[in-house]
């Protein structure tokens, strides 16, 4: 085969031309049928998408499905196989995905068809795919959604197709080969997760002795005072944390004069206290720095000890380790605080603890190194690929 530089010398010495995707392809979004219709949806067997399925992948099958009525009953449409996805809304906005089936998607997708006389399906999605953040920029409003004729409008490269089957042919072998090695440090980095949880209970294990309590022996669960939605907002004075946010960058703020009143006025942890996420983010834990914070009620709780017979940073290595279980009698995902202060807790001596606490601070250390290593090589690879893909998907424009 000729390399695509020959190729492009022979078959386009002048450039090659760019247009707009709706010029050669059929655009089109999908539909919702009503759900309170059980009908719509009970046993179907017509695969229906939704935008989070989107997400830089081949999809051959579906979360969900609709029936025929459900189809017929609706603006869904069918969608030919060997199409490109593209997610209008959500987390995964502006992301797309091949389609290997024939389906249908509900109004957060799009659906491009293109005339596989002019456009390899595959080429138009590694091309999409390269450009996700030029259509992310396009991107309107708080949702950061894209729309039909924002894709319609997209202007991409259109060679002669034998080009842009020889281009597939090696991003896909770039792809398979980059995707082996990630694979491989993925499974490294698996493993040395897996020798950190190992090692953390071994060294609670070897402290066990005779002195077990429960976690409600020698500690009170806390919680900050309710805040109110229409106390928040999106800037502010105090960083309002919830339970997907903690330990990370708040997204929701307070007022300073709300915080100085709940703090003084109502519980509040102190620097050192261990904070629990109980809902979503499960056992998520951090210990508590003193700073102007506020913590969302019931979904994050504190533990304040009874007394000076277990160390703070003791109780936040165990929280840590702590596979945290829901209860049988939970009829949601919650950590309720029944689960929390009935949990058994080794407390040896004081000196143990802190021979404990000393141990995970260099087991910890030396994870987070190597974790830090394995994930460095990881995107360095994937960087390596996306510079190759891009220099194959890199052409002069015909004027």
């Amino acid at each position: 085969m000729k390399s695509v530089n020959t190729l492009l010398e022979e078959l386009c010495p002048d450039g090659v031309a760019f247009m707009t995707i709706s010029s050669f392809s059929k655009i089109f979004a999908g539909g919702t049928p009503k759900t309170t219709h059980s009908e719509y949806y009970t046993d179907g067997t017509i695969p229906w998408l939704c935008s989070g399925e989107v997400d830089f992948n081949s999809i051959s099958s579906s979360q969900k499905n609709i029936t025929q009525l459900g189809l017929d009953n609706s603006s869904a449409k069918w969608i030919k196989k060997q199409s490109v996805l593209v997610a209008m809304t959500g987390a995964t906005a502006a992301k797309c995905a091949t389609l290997e089936i024939n389906a249908t998607a509900n109004q957060s997708v799009c659906a491009i068809e293109p005339d596989p006389e002019v456009m390899n399906y595959r080429f138009l999605y590694y091309l999409l795919e390269s450009k996700y953040y030029d259509l992310r920029k396009m991107s309107q409003g708080a949702m950061s959604s894209i729309n039909l004729n924002m894709i319609k409008g997209f202007i991409v490269p259109v060679p002669p197709l034998v080009i842009q089957n020889e281009i597939v042919r090696l991003i896909e072998e770039l792809n398979d080969s980059n995707k082996k090695v990630i694979s491989v440090l993925n499974a490294e980095y698996d493993l040395r997760v897996k020798q950190y949880k190992y090692y953390s209970h071994a060294l609670f294990t070897a402290f066990r002795g005779d002195n077990i309590k429960k976690l409600g022996d020698v500690v009170d669960i806390c919680m900050c005072k309710r805040i109110k939605k229409d106390q928040t907002s999106s800037k502010g004075d105090v960083p309002f944390y919830q339970n997907g946010t903690l330990g990370k960058t708040a997204k929701l703020y307070i007022s300073y004069d709300l915080f100085e009143e709940y703090s003084k006025k109502y519980r509040y942890p102190e620097p050192g206290d261990v904070l629990l996420s109980t809902v979503g983010t499960i056992g998520r834990t951090l210990q508590f720095d003193g700073k102007p914070a506020y913590f969302q009620d019931s979904n994050i709780v504190w533990f304040k000890r009874k007394d000076n017979s277990i160390l703070n940073d003791y109780l936040y290595w165990f929280c840590i380790s702590m596979p945290w279980k829901i209860s049988d009698r939970a009829t949601l995902n919650h950590l309720h605080n029944y689960m929390i202060v009935d949990t058994e807790i080794a407390v040896p001596s004081i000196d143990e603890q802190r021979y404990i606490i000393e141990k995970f601070n260099i087991l910890f250390a030396e994870s987070e190194k190597m974790q830090t290593l394995l994930q460095r090589d990881i995107d360095r690879h994937q960087k390596q690929y996306e510079f190759y893909r891009d220099k194959l998907l890199s052409f002069n424009r015909l004027k």
